[in-house]
């Protein structure tokens, strides 16, 4: 494992328009590894402080890989830092299936599991005028917090009061059903109808 972590090799790309970021994401999430090793928390949202530190980490992992990368943004790692406390329940469904369906093919040979590394990009779902002010990342005590750690309160709000119609409750509308309750979706005065 170190040496792989040293040395990754191909990652699995999740977006053909960002061939360089998963090696830049390895550093990275390596680097949070450590922050939560040492400081006992993952980085808090908006706190420029463990951002500032997250990128100290980052210099320090990248200088000690095999082959260190020219340059990792500090937007990317500044991303990481204030995000790294949230959740987004469609992402952890998404994974949680991804690593069943790796079990599965370990498990029984039947097919070739996937190789290494994989990273999910997805940066561009951040508000357009990231960073927030720090008030919109505040948790409010709810099960939402999470995902106001990533997306704001605003956003958080305009969701719970959505009108949404879905057609069907098969295999993608009992999946879109359970994450729009585990987000929130029209929680507070929206409505779902469900054909």
């Amino acid at each position: 494992m170190r040496t792989s972590l040293k040395s990754p090799g191909e990652f699995l790309l999740s977006d053909f328009s960002k061939f360089d970021r998963p090696a830049k994401l390895h550093v990275c999430y390596q680097a949070l590894d450590k922050f939560r090793s040492e400081r006992g928390h993952l980085p808090r949202p908006v706190t420029d402080s463990d951002a500032t530190y997250l990128m100290a980490l980052v210099k320090t992992v990248n200088e000690n890989l095999a082959e260190p990368l020219d340059l990792i943004e500090p937007d990317i790692v500044k991303k990481l830092a204030y995000g790294a406390q949230g959740e987004l329940s469609p992402m952890v469904a998404m994974f949680g299936g991804l690593v069943g369906q790796e079990l599965v093919k370990a498990c029984t040979g039947k097919f070739q599991p996937l190789f290494q590394y994989f990273y999910f990009d997805s940066l561009e779902c951040l508000p357009k005028e990231w960073p927030l002010l720090a008030e919109e990342y505040a948790p409010l005590g709810s099960r939402y917090d999470a995902q106001i750690a990533v997306f704001g309160r605003t956003l958080q709000e305009k969701i719970s009061k959505l009108n949404v119609f879905l057609v069907g409750a098969g295999a993608l509308g009992c999946e879109f059903i359970k994450n729009f309750a585990l987000m929130g979706v029209s929680t507070a005065g929206g409505k779902v109808t469900l054909t």
